[in-house]
């Protein structure tokens, strides 16, 4: 099912199963990583993990490490399988596409590809304006047909990238792209400057828009965010300490979390996926440097 067919019904307002379910979670089932602010190089913990990636296939978990400038892997139940870092500075955002992990490199402004274990096989970028050129990419996906959109940030636009990595287009018309998701039929686009959620379709012309503040709303910071099956919204909020689940019309499903140090307590959370059972993967970065799973 695809964003288009649950328009109409959440605006009936009918809340989904999913949703339901999200409003039992209260305690996360694994957590990985210190919880307790401290920061760590060894395999296994972090230095501000970020963003998370989910392979299909394994359900293995991908996770951007950015202070260690690594990628750490993790099976489904949060075991620790190994690491990469080759070629890595700042990785940021990272998706999987059939057997390669596409990363963003905020701190070089590039974007790199590896093998699913990790092996590098080629990199593009580098600071500027122009033509496979970025400035601070971040937020990173594959569409079915093979190409790739990166949120170019501080350059304020989308730059679609051939799976090759030559240049494809631009779309602009946004302020801080900060993480993007495909559907079928949608490029979905958080916005993090104007703390909105923006859809457009495949030949960039913009559709829709989710304000993500104010009315109830009150997301104050986010950066990450993933969809579920029925393409609700669920985003991290790094300022209020707490996830958010929006419907596709933007009417606020469910608020969970709140600010503290303790299991199942949310300190800082940016990263988040959803993986085949349902389950949030939520990543705090410098206050907790920690993985939960709930």
């Amino acid at each position: 099912m695809d964003c288009i067919n649950v328009l109409e019904v959440n605006r009936l307002g009918r809340l989904n199963e999913e949703v339901s379910n999200y409003k039992k979670k209260k305690y996360p089932s694994l957590v990985v990583g210190e919880h307790n602010r401290l920061r760590s190089s060894t395999p296994g913990k972090f230095n501000s993990p970020r963003s998370i990636a989910i392979d299909p296939e394994t359900n293995n978990i991908y996770i951007c490490d950015v202070g260690n400038d690594r990628v750490q892997i993790f099976t489904e139940s949060l075991r620790f399988l190994f690491a990469f870092s080759d070629e890595l500075n700042g990785p940021d955002g990272i998706c999987i596409d059939l057997n390669n992990v596409l990363v963003t490199q905020r701190d070089s402004h590039a974007v790199n590809i590896y093998s699913i274990v990790g092996v590098f096989i080629k990199s593009v970028g580098r600071k500027g304006n122009k033509e496979l050129e970025f400035h601070w990419p971040r937020g990173i996906a594959v569409s079915l047909d093979k190409r790739i959109y990166i949120c170019d940030w501080a350059n304020n636009r989308i730059q679609c990238l051939n799976f090759n990595l030559s240049f494809n287009s631009f779309f602009y018309g946004m302020k801080g792209p900060r993480d993007v998701k495909l559907t079928l039929l949608y490029i979905v686009i958080l916005v993090e400057n104007d703390l909105c959620v923006r859809f457009y379709d495949y030949d960039h012309q913009f559709l829709k828009e989710i304000i993500t503040r104010g009315k109830g709303n009150q997301v104050t910071h986010s950066f990450y965010f993933c969809l579920d099956r029925e393409c609700n919204i669920i985003m991290t909020d790094h300022s209020a300490n707490c996830i958010l689940i929006f419907s596709s019309r933007g009417d606020l499903l469910h608020k969970y979390g709140s600010k503290g140090d303790k299991r199942g307590d949310l300190l800082d959370p940016v990263g988040v996926a959803l993986d085949s059972q349902n389950r949030f993967i939520v990543a705090s970065r410098n206050s907790e440097n920690c993985i939960q799973m709930f």
